[in-house]
């Protein structure tokens, strides 16, 4: 009977302790790395020849919306490629559980404005199966998964579960009944394996038709209660996007309360206040469990505004910003909405519209490829226009 489950053999092995890369042999055993050496004369169950390979520990990204493509694509491309073994879904309070029938195709489609996901690619590829959250884990598990994921409750639906999901993005508060009823969803979720919940106050994430999350309406009291929740199970986390807000002093002090009725630990992502890590360094002297997410390095994206509207958080550029390409065109034209576009970005100095570092890829019009490789601040110098 062979000593090890698994012995990888020749690989250079990264370990991820900071010390140089090395060649060596790997055995596992239950699931455990049982030996490393330079040879494992023992034989494995399985073994690996990993001549040429890296061998490292799994990677675990702590924030991906493939809550929709783990429908078609268990492997969470392009994530699996490079090392990623765990996905963390259901961040920043949007996702697809609990869902009800009538509500897909919303959340479907916020989804895509927010994230930029094909809604053609949704429609084609999501199963459906599913309308509760233990119902919509159950169906990853039936199809299979090629990396680990552990799942959110994203607030949003879940709110939009209880008053509908129309109604959830304008309504400022629930009533007792529709807030327990809430907790009861959380803590069904949490029975069959959440991993706690998340919600958004970014305001440049919208629904398709550019209106408010209904994460950016609802009520201090409903994040409250549902961080009461997570006190019950000892488990689980809660995730927050703060984003682009214009409180965020104030969520700081709901935040901070969240994790002192729950107990539990906040991942939040900070915005563009200026005293974010001030607060939460002083939330972990208080021994509040805060865990910051931040990029390590300035992330470069490429966009159209057929897809995505990284400006959303301006009220001018909502609204034009709607609708089929032709009717955002029209509106575009009109030099009345132009003019109020620019006196939001006049009055919102922000690194999203700093023109110097924002440069046309491609064009699709053969007479605007002059501009291509230009910046947004070049073109306007060229044009004698704001950029």
């Amino acid at each position: 009977m062979a000593e090890y489950d698994l012995v990888i053999r020749g690989g250079t092995i990264v370990d991820g302790t900071n010390i140089p890369r090395f060649k060596a042999d790997l055995a596992i055993k239950d699931g455990r790395v049982a030996k490393i050496s330079g040879k494992i004369s023992s034989a494995g169950a399985k073994e690996i020849d990993a001549q040429g390979c890296i061998v490292a520990p799994g990677a675990i990204d702590l924030h991906t919306h493939y809550d929709a493509q783990l429908n078609w694509d268990p492997y969470a491309s392009i994530s699996g490629w490079f090392g990623v073994t765990s996905v963390s879904v259901g961040q920043c309070g949007f996702g697809f559980a609990p869902t009800r029938p009538e509500d897909r195709e919303l959340n479907m489609r916020m989804m895509n404005r927010i994230e930029a996901i094909p809604l053609k690619s949704m429609q084609l590829g999501m199963r459906w199966d599913w309308e509760t959250f233990p119902e919509y884990l159950d169906s990853l598990d039936r199809q299979g998964l090629g990396v680990n994921v552990g799942a959110l409750v994203p607030f949003s639906p879940l709110r939009g579960y209880v008053i509908g999901m129309r109604e959830a993005r304008s309504r400022t508060s629930v009533t007792e009944a529709e807030l327990n009823r809430m907790k009861d969803i959380l803590r069904e979720a949490m029975q069959a394996g959440a991993f706690g919940f998340s919600a958004d106050k970014n305001l440049e994430d919208r629904t398709e038709d550019g209106s408010a999350l209904p994460s950016h309406v609802a009520s201090p009291a409903e994040f409250l209660g549902l961080s009461e929740v997570l006190s019950e199970f000892g488990v689980g986390h809660m995730g927050w996007t703060i984003g682009i807000s214009n409180n965020a002093k104030e969520q700081h002090t709901l935040l901070a309360e969240m994790m002192r009725r729950s107990g539990r630990p906040l991942h939040v992502a900070l915005g563009d206040e200026n005293d974010g890590y001030a607060w939460a360094s002083e939330a972990r002297e208080e021994g509040l469990p805060v865990v910051i997410q931040q990029t390590s390095m300035n992330p470069v994206a490429e966009f159209t505004l057929a897809e995505y509207n990284m400006f959303d958080y301006m009220p001018h550029w909502i609204e034009p910003l709607v609708g089929t390409a032709e009717e955002r065109a029209a509106k575009l034209r009109n030099p009345a909405a132009r003019e109020a576009m620019k006196d939001d970005v006049v009055a919102r100095p922000h690194e999203r519209t700093n023109w110097n570092t924002m440069t046309v890829v491609e064009v699709k019009n053969e007479r605007n490829r002059q501009f291509e490789g230009m910046t947004l601040a070049e073109l306007g110098q060229t044009q004698d226009k704001h950029p």
